[in-house]
């Protein structure tokens, strides 16, 4: 699964490989790229106009920045370009349309990281790799996806540059 997946660079890479991918995307203008790239691709990846998030609903949020995919989900900015999405959890999409949970996540949501993995089953989970937008959750993130059962690996490499947004690679222990 690729939670946030803007044009969908790393859906068609887990796809090439042999993956079946769903792609989550919000943004109106990525999520149009992210259908026509998948299109001239020609692979089989679901590409889903839906925020993951840890409520089910509409939700608004702010994407008035001056790149697609990047958005805000609450009053931290004044760029103010606010468009309604739906919105779903990890665990009531699953449910739902009673799809497999995913053993391979990919989660880059400009700073909802932490209600995502805080919020959903991950128990099928086998790697994930995670972009932690903001430091002050860094720390929280972290111990999440401990507790999880995760474990972080190729963390010499990680730790030499602590610049944010930051991704990080875990897998089940």
């Amino acid at each position: 699964y690729d939670i946030g997946a803007n044009i969908g660079q790393c859906a068609i890479l887990a796809a090439k490989a042999g993956m079946r991918v769903y792609a989550f995307e919000p943004h109106p203008d990525s999520f149009r790229t992210l259908f026509q790239n998948i299109r001239l691709n020609r692979i089989a990846i679901t590409p889903i106009n839906c925020l993951v998030s840890d409520k089910n609903g509409i939700l608004a949020f702010d994407i008035g920045t001056k790149w697609s995919g990047s958005c805000a989900f609450d009053n931290r900015t004044s760029r103010k370009k606010i468009v309604s999405t739906l919105s779903t959890t990890l665990n009531s999409f699953h449910t739902f349309f009673g799809l497999p949970r995913p053993e391979y996540l990919k989660i880059d949501t400009d700073g909802y990281e932490l209600q995502i993995i805080e919020n959903s089953d991950m128990s099928s989970v086998r790697e994930l790799s995670i972009e932690i937008s903001d430091e002050k959750k860094h720390g929280e993130v972290q111990r999440i996806l401990i507790s999880k059962g995760f474990v972080r690996f190729d963390e010499e490499y990680l730790l030499k540059d602590k610049k944010y947004p930051m991704n990080e690679f875990w897998k089940r222990k």
